[in-house]
């Protein structure tokens, strides 16, 4: 495998925005700090928009993990391909407010509601994530729509961000649009923030020595457009080239076969 030939103990760019290669740039950290702002302000809708490939997905789980650190309720859907029932009660489930999948409906949405109240009792902030908003049916948004207005503002304590693409917002609908008090837009990384990237799950991933050479990474961020899922592919696409043309480090060419090579691929 090609990690032997780095000198790696595993693959650098496997398994990304996991908690121990969670890699939190300027737009990253900008993000986490407006749903945080959210949550504690006892806000009822905020959406994380950004183009594909710009880790919303990352973030919502990066906000997940910390959110059951602080031990409070926290729940994470994917609308995509989910009708109104199974959101329903993948929400009830993840809450922990049922534990059967074939729990009738109104009971789902009453175990909800009965959750949401005893957490505003306890002074718990119960906070919803549903990624890929846009993808959602409009029974599932009318259902979102319910969870933000189940209570009046200001007085809920419950906080439902919503994640999707930004050319595709209107999607999640005109009254969803309207409720949304905080939109949190994504940006593409700096090249400070690949260079750092990179060396940080290189050093995790067993790392001695400089693997990439500075002008390779430059050339990735050119590549990419700065894009974190397209510096993922690229980086790992290199370091497979590299080995196998036993090169002491990866170098602009390898970066460029790399690339040239998926364009090929993408074009067929």
């Amino acid at each position: 495998m090609y990690t032997e030939h780095w000198g790696l103990n595993a693959s650098p760019f496997s398994g990304t925005g996991g908690r121990k290669t969670f890699f939190e740039s300027d737009a990253q950290a900008e993000a986490i700090a407006r749903i945080d702002y959210l949550i504690n302000q006892n806000r009822r809708l905020g959406l994380l928009l950004g183009d594909e490939g710009l880790g919303k997905s990352t973030i919502m789980n990066h906000v997940r993990r910390q959110l059951r650190r602080q031990r409070l309720p926290v729940a994470y859907l994917n609308a995509t391909g989910m009708d109104h029932s199974e959101m329903v009660i993948n929400l009830a489930q993840g809450l922990g407010a049922v534990h059967e999948t074939d729990t009738p409906l109104n009971a789902a949405w009453h175990a909800i509601f009965d959750c949401f109240q005893t957490n505003r009792y306890q002074h718990l902030n119960t906070v919803i994530l549903i990624d890929d908003a846009h993808e959602a049916e409009s029974d599932v948004l009318s259902a979102i729509v319910r969870l933000c207005q189940w209570c009046p503002a200001g007085k809920s304590r419950v906080t439902v961000i919503l994640a999707a693409e930004s050319d595709k917002a209107e999607l999640i609908g005109r009254r969803l649009l309207q409720l949304s008090e905080l939109r949190v837009e994504l940006e593409p990384w700096e090249q400070e923030d690949t260079i750092a990237f990179i060396r940080k799950l290189m050093i995790h991933s067993g790392a001695t020595r400089r693997v990439f050479d500075v002008r390779a990474i430059e050339e990735i961020q050119r590549l990419s457009g700065g894009v974190p899922r397209r510096i993922v592919q690229l980086s790992e696409l290199a370091l497979v080239a590299g080995a196998g043309m036993e090169l002491d480090r990866v170098d602009v060419d390898s970066v460029q076969a790399v690339e040239e090579e998926l364009r090929q691929t993408i074009s067929v």
